[in-house]
């Protein structure tokens, strides 16, 4: 049984879909934008949990009519999102890429993609802006809460109080787990059903309230309700933003202001007005297939053109989404709720989707194996799934013993050395990488000179409070907690690094050295000797040194030279020179790392045609070889 239709929920579906969409393709215009997908779970729970109730009352619920339902409104567009992804992976990616494809092809179709991304989340892992399936993770939530959910509806059926005190335990105890959880830097947070399912019970509380005929009786309340719900939204679209611990107490604002919205019915003015006239219905008419394109043809485009995509590539992705998701709509999923042999069709559907996903899934797991003496060199690169695995990076850089630990765990393994006649390593995983450099060219060399290493990804050196670090602490505890062990071991050298367009390095240039002045100040209050030295930014690739490697074999039909502009970053060069000249007014030293790789000619990326003798494990982090090329031309400009 259906219930009654209202179109301002599609209007709500407008406006959370188009936040996304317009985050995603242009971040800064709107920075909270990725809570529509809250909203989208709110609106599951209360449309869900709506349908249920009401066959369960009428003794005409059955789980074959609900799963049917589920397949015929969700199978037919994810099959043919699943398909081109396939299809275009096929033609145009990497057999790396494509085999990590197939993993994620296999996980949209079996609906687990959170819990797989779940467990890839980690600072190396690969960027979300190169996998075309990312956004099916939300799918993944709801399909497993279709799974429980009617199971426990029917469970408290015949209590007259038992389904909402139900509804009323799981948010509770889901939000306090997902408050609990906000701080933990693993994906947990952000992809477990667990820390999500209090969003879906928002929706489904709401749906059991409404049911009650005396609820929110007076048309001010509703009014009142309605704008609130709104501003929340409106709030939460403007000033979150990817920064800050989400979801947690922030996921309340949009979470409240979709129910809010819900809860105050179809005729106030803004639902009746705003988000029940034909354009706006029509954009959440078609939403779900606009949330499903749009995202792998944003990212296949940064796979295929690099990380800067243009104005006129943005918009014409943007356009192509909204045809595809119209045509889908109208041709396709119009069409299949018109059949008449529904069961049939549901189970072809079925067939369908687990088919492809798992081929993709067979893709994944039999990629094929390639004896390494007969491949060419380019081949080589083509077939490392996995660059930070394949130079053992994490190793390299220390991560979990010097690199992105609290102090306790650094002085406990050894990272904190107590001579003075030391070089301390001061910032984010740039920072991190010049360790391996900096230990080969000492110990090949017999100097009497040790190394301290405190570094953490994405903390720069920078005393902000609204930016976290890789382990969840923001970068004023981080920074402070650094400077306090400086100030304990009074080290002779500062050595201090950061990626600066990193997701916490500040693009302002001016505020950036600002900052940057804070924090050297505060080392030289608490260690006047030490004598702190910025190394700048080294050359960055746009989307990986491997890849252009590979793009220019490619197009040119050969390897690029040693020195190429390739993919070559064109914002790092400015950053230099303003730290070039602005840097010494802090009192520090700087020594620039882009001299040391670029010239007029373009910059070092590699010593060679070999995976071994390139100097970046993506588009930036230093390879060992990378790290020793670095500081062996540098290291007698940090000892004069």
């Amino acid at each position: 049984m259906t219930i009654k239709y209202r179109p301002d929920i599609d209007g709500l579906r407008a406006l959370a879909v188009l936040s996304v969409v317009v985050f995603h393709y242009f971040p800064a215009a709107l920075p909270g934008g990725f809570i529509g997908v809250d909203i989208f779970f709110v609106i599951s729970g209360y449309l869900i949990t709506s349908i249920i109730t009401k066959d369960i009352s009428n003794e005409s619920f059955s789980f074959v009519e609900f799963y049917k339902k589920r397949v015929l409104r969700i199978f037919p567009a994810l099959f043919l999102v699943l398909l081109f992804c396939l299809i275009y992976g096929w033609s145009n990616l990497l057999p790396s890429e494509f085999r990590t494809l197939g993993k994620h092809i296999f996980s949209g179709a079996f609906f687990v993609s959170n819990i797989t991304l779940w467990m890839e989340s980690g600072y190396f892992d690969t960027s979300s802006a190169y996998k075309p399936l990312l956004h099916l993770w939300s799918l993944g939530i709801e399909e497993q809460f279709y799974l429980l959910w009617p199971v426990i509806l029917l469970a408290f059926a015949k209590s007259k109080k038992g389904a909402e005190v139900v509804s009323l335990t799981i948010l509770i105890a889901s939000l306090s787990y997902c408050i609990y959880s906000m701080s933990v830097n693993t994906g947990l947070n952000y992809y477990s059903p667990l820390s999500r399912c209090w969003e879906l019970m928002a929706g489904a509380l709401l749906s059991q309230i409404n049911n009650r005929p005396t609820t929110l009786g007076s048309n001010l309340l509703r009014e009142m309700a309605s704008c609130i719900g709104f501003i929340l939204i409106l709030l939460g679209l403007l000033f979150i933003n990817e920064g800050m611990l989400f979801p947690g107490y922030l996921a309340v604002m949009p979470v409240a202001g979709a129910a809010l919205i819900i809860f105050s019915g179809p005729n106030t003015v803004l639902n009746k007005n705003i988000l029940s006239v034909r354009p706006v219905v029509f954009i959440g008419l078609i939403s779900y297939p606009l949330y499903l394109w749009h995202w792998p043809l944003y990212s296949f485009a940064r796979i295929h053109f690099g990380d800067s995509l243009g104005l006129r590539t943005l918009l014409l992705l943007l356009t192509l989404s909204f045809v595809l998701a119209v045509l889908t709509y109208l041709l396709v999923e119009r069409n299949v709720r018109v059949l008449k042999r529904k069961g049939i069709a549901a189970i072809v559907l079925s067939v369908f989707v687990f088919a492809i996903g798992l081929f993709g899934g067979f893709r994944y797991m039999h990629a094929n194996v390639i004896d390494e003496s007969s491949m060419s060199e380019v081949d080589k690169f083509r077939e490392i799934t996995n660059a930070y695995d394949y130079f053992d990076y994490k190793k390299l850089m220390r991560l979990n013993i010097c690199h992105s630990v609290n102090v306790e765990e650094s002085i406990k393994n050894g990272c904190v050395s107590s001579n003075k006649n030391q070089i301390f390593i001061f910032g984010d995983s740039y920072a991190a990488a010049l360790y391996s450099g900096l230990r080969d060219y000492i110990s090949e060399n017999d100097l009497p000179i040790d190394i301290s290493q405190m570094t953490e990804g994405n903390a720069p050196p920078f005393l902000s409070p609204d930016k976290r670090g890789d382990t969840g602490r923001d970068l004023k505890a981080i920074n402070l907690e650094r400077i306090a062990e400086v100030g304990r071991v009074k080290p002779s050298i500062l050595v201090m690094s950061w990626m600066v367009g990193g997701l916490n390095g500040i693009k302002d240039k001016d505020e950036a050295v600002s900052e940057l002045n804070v924090t050297i100040k505060a080392i030289a209050s608490v260690s006047p000797k030490t004598k702190v030295f910025v190394i700048g930014p080294v050359p960055e690739w746009d989307g990986g040194l491997i890849k252009n490697i590979i793009s220019y074999n490619k197009n040119m039909g050969r390897f690029p030279e040693d020195r190429m502009t390739w993919g070559l970053r064109g914002y790092i060069q400015p950053w230099d020179a303003f730290l070039k000249n602005e840097v010494p007014k802090t009192g520090a030293v700087y020594i620039s790392a882009y001299d040391v790789f670029c010239n007029e000619s373009g910059c070092l990326s590699k010593q060679g045609n070999h995976v071994d003798d390139i100097y970046a494990v993506d588009w930036g982090h230093l390879t060992k070889k990378g790290s020793d090329f670095l500081i062996n031309r540098i290291f007698r400009k940090i000892k004069e």
